[in-house]
């Protein structure tokens, strides 16, 4: 049972929404990490492994590295999930550096001219006497700190109300309290993002949702980074939708990014690249 569940895929349709599992005993062997050199993708039920990064060792059992998590998560958060559901506590370089607290709990400094993200505790326990800026060294009041967690405690609460399906009402509410507090890359303020970009998508709300699309872009670079699948979706629904809205400088654009992406997590022959991809590249460029 255990080696069943530890050596599983949930299996993927092209936008990335689990429809399955299964075992794949040869890419079973393949090694977990937070920043992958590789990607697990599916084509119908095949499961393709590929390069996302130059793979420069002659042995890549070794040396092939997927992840086996969302990656939108914090280090604890996917240390916790994969002592869980793998039984190991990972070492790969994103989780054992200190990075990524520097923007996955940040506050937003309130100097105009600055605005860099200012790493924040946890917990109000562990805060100390005064914080302060490191790039600029404003010092932040006690009054916004209080805010800081009293937002972060609000949207944790909707978030975990919330899981996978978003409600736009709420995710608004949510982005209106983090506004000029939350740093853009505080995770909680990507997580809302990426809920209200569905949901706005789901309501047919295409401006809303270009909106909500067009400031998740620098999220998923850094949660996913810059070759990701996710990443590629995203750059192709952000096409599809500036189709609908008629701005088709923007759709060509943002056509051009998902394909160099999905070009390489999926690869030409791969059947959403090959009867999505590149008809619609095709049609938007031949277009008078």
């Amino acid at each position: 049972m255990y080696p069943m569940c530890i050596n599983a895929f949930n299996i993927l349709d092209n936008n990335l929404n689990t429809i399955g599992t299964g075992i794949y005993l040869a890419a079973s062997v393949i090694n977990h990490s937070c920043v992958p050199n590789a990607t697990a993708t599916f084509d119908g039920t095949t499961l393709r492994i590929g390069a996302i990064t130059d793979i420069e060792h002659t042995d890549p059992e070794l040396h092939v590295f997927i992840s086996y998590l969302e990656l939108m998560q914090t280090t604890l958060e996917r240390r916790s999930e994969l002592q869980k559901n793998y039984y190991f506590l990972c070492e790969c370089k994103r989780c054992i550096t200190n990075y990524e607290q520097n923007f996955v709990n940040s506050m937003i400094c309130g100097n105009s001219d600055c605005q860099a993200a200012i790493p924040m505790k946890n917990k109000h326990e562990e805060i100390l006497d005064s914080i302060s800026c490191s790039r600029c060294m404003e010092k932040i009041s006690e009054d916004k700190i209080k805010t800081f967690y009293d937002v972060t405690d609000f949207t944790e609460f909707q978030l975990s109300k919330m899981k996978d399906l978003g409600y736009l009402d709420v995710c608004k509410m949510c982005l209106e309290k983090q506004n000029g507090i939350f740093h853009p890359n505080n995770i909680n303020h990507v997580k809302i993002l990426d809920l209200a970009f569905e949901s706005a998508i789901k309501m047919e709300q295409w401006k809303e949702s270009l909106k909500y699309g067009i400031l998740l872009i620098d999220g998923y670079r850094t949660y996913y980074g810059e070759c990701h699948p996710s990443l590629g979706i995203l750059y192709m629904k952000l096409f599809k939708l500036c189709t609908i809205v008629e701005n088709s400088e923007s759709a060509v654009k943002y056509l051009k990014e998902g394909m160099n992406i999905l070009k390489v997590t999926h690869g030409e022959d791969h059947s959403l690249y090959k009867n999505e991809v590149i008809p619609y590249y095709k049609d938007l460029t031949h277009r008078p």
